[in-house]
């Protein structure tokens, strides 16, 4: 996600979604993006691409936390807005937990703290993620 290093790039990317012309040198890193949003969508995808995705977004969500609040209008704040719902979606469902192998658990729960601690940082109003996590039914990888 080296693209959060680049504002100006990603922005474009982004807006492009909206209607707004995306320059074709940007083309493939638009496709990316597009792929990696879909794959949140496990529906269609291989699970190596929803996995992929997973990792991406936790680690994009992580990022926009270390960014200044008070810059609401940069970018990764508006595409974690567009993931983040998918994403706890993947991660935080009680029937269908997310595992992508015994050899990795440790990493998923990793992964899992790491995208609950970035939507509490992003949200810490929204309590969503916390209520499936202390349900009775959510068991542990």
């Amino acid at each position: 996600m080296l693209l959060v290093l680049c504002p100006i790039i990603l922005e474009e990317i982004v807006n492009a979604d909206s209607g707004a012309p995306c320059s074709p040198r940007h083309l493939k890193k638009r496709q990316f993006i597009d792929s990696v949003k879909k794959a949140l969508v496990p529906h269609g995808t291989s699970k190596q691409l929803t996995e992929a995705a997973a990792v991406t977004c936790v680690k994009l969500c992580k990022a926009s936390t270390y960014i200044n609040i008070l810059d609401s209008n940069n970018v990764v704040f508006a595409l974690v807005q567009v993931v983040i719902n998918d994403l706890k979606l993947l991660l935080f469902n009680p029937a269908k937990p997310f595992v992508r192998s015994q050899a990795t658990v440790t990493q998923d729960v990793e992964l899992m703290i790491d995208c609950f601690v970035s939507c509490f940082r992003i949200n810490p109003h929204n309590n969503e993620a916390l209520k499936v996590c202390l349900h009775a039914g959510a068991g542990a990888p």
